[in-house]
């Protein structure tokens, strides 16, 4: 594309007569228009044709084979067969197929996805199951870490699972849970950290941007009314559904993605040559004008930008944040039994969030890595009430979700780890006996058939690999921090052990036990309940209103009276340690690099302020975006410091670089000493900072919040006075915190993550070496 083409382009379609105006809460709707004409100003009416046009009806299947770079030992493939399914416009048929897709995949029992996997064809499921974000819908399904030579069977054995379904009825009770699970997330409407306006208006524009109805998307009470009476009246809903939409829907293709250890390599010649036959054909004329163009833009990159640009961005000043920070409610009491109980009193709108947080203190070390598994296997191989799939039907039709994970924290001040299983689950208040019942189930009912537990046991660490592995490559910035953060304190450590590359290593080991040992991996899974499932030193949370709290309570009460009374004695821990090497290089079939580095500025004598969120901020949003984004070309980096453990990490996203980008992070105290913030450039950091400390929580995350508080000791005292140093922030601040930069600089040890360069930079440097893929 010519730089005039693109012009053209944006003049065209990035235009007030192109643009949709979104408004969200009780202001004016005056003003709202005022608002608009202002912005308005200055612009004349144009016609733009931005109509996205209908894919064309196809009445004959396709199957599209592609190749993926694999490295000399991969030889599995990956496929999905993908249907075209209605406009995004029609909402009943948009509630229809979410309900079905939990129906066949949302659960680890539902139907499809219980007999893709127990097929033993692959590892794990794929494909993103319905896609309801364009104007034509699609649903997509399959399988990866399949034997090419499988393929087709796998496909035949997706129809065939289908066919069943259409011809032989649904479980009414796989109906009822989807029904509610869909029914529960629409009316929590729980958009995490994402404010409900901004929410709202992206499912508008799943409309609206196809000249569609903004509200349509919004106005999902009728159709669920809709398909509950006709589920009432007998009608069969969703076999029907899967007929229409997929048996009798010859509008689909079957995408696979076959290994090829040589195409990595080959895509690198020919770029290679590509860019040799450019410079040959160029003159020497032409070549130096590269060479200057090139260093144009680098200059261009490098330029701040003006005062009027940045005038033109809407920003906050000084006197619009709070002075004083927003405590999350949170009385702490001691039952009957003497557990603790934690309230957070918010308005829920009538759903209780609570959590039994049972110590992990007397778990040896040796048993560590398969906490993941243990946590998983509660709610996902069976109880000896109900098999896995009656055991998930039951939680998606009481709750609205039940699920187990480690929870570790570190405490302000002596970094100590704290670390518990959370078991926990959201439910209305007059459900709050069932999930206690599901509670109980799951922590005193366990499934004993020796057989059954192998066989699921093995489904899910074939998962659990498959989703490792291809999170390395998707995020690796994630594990290349985790890495980092685990050479510096127990629970970076132990986090590590628990979700990083690390746990794909356990993952590994865990399977081969299945085919060596099977029973000695029973036996360690027995272990773990009997050390973790005990009644002594349970914190029970729960975040709801007056009556969601007592109606916990009392159930709280009666489950922990009904669990083991005896604990084993909490294990001393040894002085922490990591023993992992100041250095390493993770090598994947990649072409991009996930960079780290990491220091711990504790260790090194620096005393947290305030002032340290607003420097690394601006750091992450200014420096390292200019640095290793806009002129190094990776997709994102950033800078984190662990206000309880003392760890900064810095780190990179999908990054073209290694040392390039290693030099950026090590170049940050220079960058500092010389910096002089003027007064906007203060006042958007601290600004950001503020913003940051206050991020838009709803009820059930502010409860989650007021427990982290709670188990770091971070008390409203320290907090507060945080606040006050943000706000205090000065450029004398900026400049201070050059030494500690270099310090860490001087200190920090090293994480790398990627391909051919991350190859060459670890030989180049003596780095330790890992093959992960």
């Amino acid at each position: 594309m010519t730089y005039e083409a693109f012009r053209d382009f944006h003049s065209r379609y990035y235009h007030p007569s192109n643009a949709r105006f979104f408004f969200w809460g009780d202001d004016p709707e005056e003003k709202r228009l005022e608002i608009v004409a202002e912005a308005l100003q200055g612009y004349t009416a144009r016609a733009v044709d931005s109509a996205v046009p209908l894919q064309p009806r196809r009445d004959t299947p396709r199957q599209v084979e592609v190749p993926y770079a694999a490295t000399d030992g991969q030889k599995t493939a990956l496929f999905t067969v993908n249907w075209l399914l209605g406009e995004r416009g029609d909402v009943h048929q948009a509630l229809l197929m979410e309900m079905l897709e939990h129906i066949l995949e949302g659960l680890p029992g539902s139907p499809l996805r219980k007999a893709l996997i127990s097929s033993g064809l692959g590892e794990d499921t794929t494909g993103c199951g319905l896609e309801t974000d364009l104007r034509q819908m699609y649903y997509s399904t399959g399988l990866k870490g399949v034997d090419p030579r499988k393929v087709q069977d796998a496909e035949m054995l997706i129809f065939e699972t289908l066919a069943d379904l259409a011809e032989d009825g649904i479980d009414p009770a796989a109906v009822e849970a989807a029904v509610n699970s869909v029914e529960f997330s629409y009316r929590e409407n729980n958009s995490g950290r994402f404010p409900r306006g901004l929410s709202a208006m992206i499912q508008a524009l799943s409309t609206w941007l196809y000249d569609g109805d903004p509200l349509a998307p919004l106005a999902w009470e009728g159709p669920l009314a809709d398909i509950k009476a006709r589920l009432a009246a007998g009608e069969k809903v969703f076999e029907n559904a899967i007929r229409d939409h997929f048996l009798n829907n010859e509008h689909r293709a079957t995408v696979v993605l076959l290994p090829d250890a040589r195409l990595a390599k080959a895509r690198e010649d020919r770029e290679a040559a590509r860019l040799a036959a450019v410079y040959e054909a160029c003159s020497d004329a032409e070549r130096q004008e590269l060479v200057e163009a090139t260093s144009r833009l680098q200059v261009a990159q490098s330029a701040p930008d003006s005062p009027e640009a940045l005038a033109t961005i809407p920003s906050l000043g000084m006197d619009a944040l709070p002075l004083r920070n927003t405590p999350v409610p949170c009385v702490r009491e001691a039952l009957s039994g003497g557990q603790t109980w934690l309230a957070h009193d918010l308005p829920t709108s009538g759903i209780a969030y609570t959590a039994l947080l049972l110590p992990l203190n007397a778990v040896p070390a040796r048993l560590e890595p398969l906490l993941p598994l243990f946590a998983r296997s509660l709610t996902e191989v069976g109880t000896a009430r109900r098999d896995f799939s009656e055991l998930g039907a039951r939680m998606a039709a009481k709750t609205g979700g039940v699920g187990a994970d480690p929870l570790l924290a570190t405490t302000r001040g002596e970094r100590g780890l704290v670390k518990y299983l959370s078991v926990a689950g959201k439910a209305v208040y007059d459900k709050v006996p069932d999930l206690f019942d599901i509670f109980r189930e799951i922590l005193l009912e366990p499934l004993t058939d020796r057989a059954v537990r192998l066989e699921r046991l093995r489904q899910m660490l074939l998962e659990d690999k498959a989703r490792l592995e291809h999170g390395l490559v998707a995020a690796g910035h994630s594990a290349v921090g985790s890495r980092l953060r685990a050479h510096f304190t127990p629970s970076g450590l132990l986090a590590e052990r628990l979700s990083g590359i690390s746990q794909l290593m356990a993952v590994r080991e865990h399977l081969q036990r299945l085919d060596s040992d099977p029973d000695s991996l029973l036996a360690d899974l027995d272990e773990l309940r009997r050390l973790i499932v005990a009644s002594p030193d349970v914190l029970v949370d729960c975040t709801a209103e007056t009556a969601g709290l007592d109606a916990v309570q009392r159930q709280a009460a009666d489950l922990l009276a009904a669990l083991p009374a005896g604990r084993d004695a909490a294990l001393v821990l040894p002085p922490f340690s990591d023993g992992l090497p100041a250095a390493e290089a993770f090598l994947a079939p990649a072409q991009i690099n996930y960079v780290g580095k990491a220091a711990n500025l504790y260790d090194l004598g620096y005393t947290y302020h305030g002032s340290a969120s607003v420097i690394l901020r601006y750091m992450r949003m200014g420096y390292l975006w200019e640095r290793v984004r806009v002129r190094g070309g990776a997709y994102g980096a950033f800078c984190m410091l662990d206000r309880m453990g003392g760890t900064l990490v810095c780190a990179s996203y999908r990054d073209p670089n290694v040392d390039d980008t290693l030099t950026a992070y090590d170049q940050m105290a220079d960058y500092l000493r010389s910096f002089r913030p003027d007064k906007e450039q203060l006042t958007s950091a601290i600004v950001g900072a503020i913003g940051d400390l206050d991020s838009y929580l709803l009820p059930d995350a502010r409860g989650a919040q007021g427990l982290a508080r709670h188990l770091a000791g971070d008390d409203e005292g320290a907090r507060q006075q945080m606040r006050d140093e943000i706000l205090g922030t000065t450029a004398q601040h900026f400049r201070d915190f050059a030494d500690v930069l270099a310090e860490a600089a001087g200190h920090g040890v090293t994480c790398v993550l990627g391909g051919a360069q991350t190859r060459a930079a670890a030989e180049a440097h003596g780095w330790q070496t890992q093959e992960l893929l």
